[in-house]
């Protein structure tokens, strides 16, 4: 779980008030996908914390759910801020999913709630090769798919607050940056795993941390936007390689992940923040 329910409980009503303020805070339409991004993660946060406190798995589902809907909610939001329209077909995928955890009786084959975080079983990362590869493979390249068209648009977006908009776009790889950083040592000191692999994994960290500083510099545009594709692409390639070294990892990370939920909230506020202020 989020180290605590009452932790976990804390941050959904801490984004759930974010949520409140996007609304009404948000004239530009192009935001318009940020508020339900920030409030299913809300609810992802609440679902961990009834979970933990009911033992009803029906809280997995809806926390599974909740998850599968934020990569298509990013690609909405990049495509719109690159004013590109993005086809509504893309929503197929993530509401399939959804609509099988939700019917399926034993989506769920169980569910531990650890000191760190929940270990969740379902159908996908357990038991359905083909399901889960469609499943890990839209989950990295649909950000990665809005990030591409937002970049080669990049010129159309114009602010006076630069320093909040990278901040804001580099706090998302940064979050999945530090969660496979705790994943990593949480594992590898309860497990013995090969030390290539553990070398290996960390190196690679360490090249994203490196790129995440230099995103940070007063560098020109293009350069930033190159920074920042080469940043998400290496998180994300990282990922699907942990996802193959720890077989354990699959099973904890969303949950690993939501310890860093109120950065994606605080990038929200800046984003807004920034791109109407011009």
């Amino acid at each position: 779980m989020c180290f605590t329910p009452i932790v976990s409980l804390t941050t959904a009503i801490i984004e759930f008030i974010v949520v409140i303020y996007l609304f009404k805070k948000i004239k530009d339409p192009r935001l318009r996908p940020l508020p339900y991004f920030i409030f299913f993660l809300g609810v992802y946060q609440l679902t961990e914390f009834l979970l933990c406190t009911t033992g009803n798995s029906i809280w997995a589902k809806i926390g599974f759910i909740a998850y599968t809907l934020l990569p298509v909610l990013l690609m909405h939001l990049f495509y719109n801020l690159s004013r590109n329209k993005l086809n509504k077909l893309f929503y197929s995928i993530p509401l399939a999913y959804s609509v099988i955890a939700l019917i399926h009786p034993e989506f769920i084959i169980s569910t531990t709630c650890e000191s760190f975080f929940i270990s969740t079983k379902n159908l996908f990362f357990w038991n359905n090769r083909p399901l889960t590869w469609v499943y890990l493979l839209y989950y990295g390249l649909f950000p990665i798919m809005g990030v591409f068209k937002l970049i080669n648009q990049r010129r159309k977006i114009k602010n006076k607050s630069g320093w909040k908009l990278r901040t804001a776009f580099l706090l998302g790889p940064g979050a999945l940056i530090l969660a496979q950083a705790i994943l990593i040592f949480l594992m590898t000191k309860e497990s013995n795993y090969s030390q290539n692999w553990i070398i290996t994994s960390i190196g690679l960290l360490l090249i994203s941390i490196i790129i995440l500083i230099l995103g940070f510099l007063h560098i020109k545009t293009k350069l930033f936007n190159r920074i920042l594709f080469t940043i998400l692409c290496s998180s994300v390639i990282i990922t699907y390689v942990l996802y193959q070294i720890f077989p354990g990892f699959g099973l904890r990370f969303a949950s690993i992940y939501c310890h860093f939920a109120l950065l994606y909230t605080l990038a929200a506020i800046l984003l807004v923040e920034s791109i109407q202020s011009k």
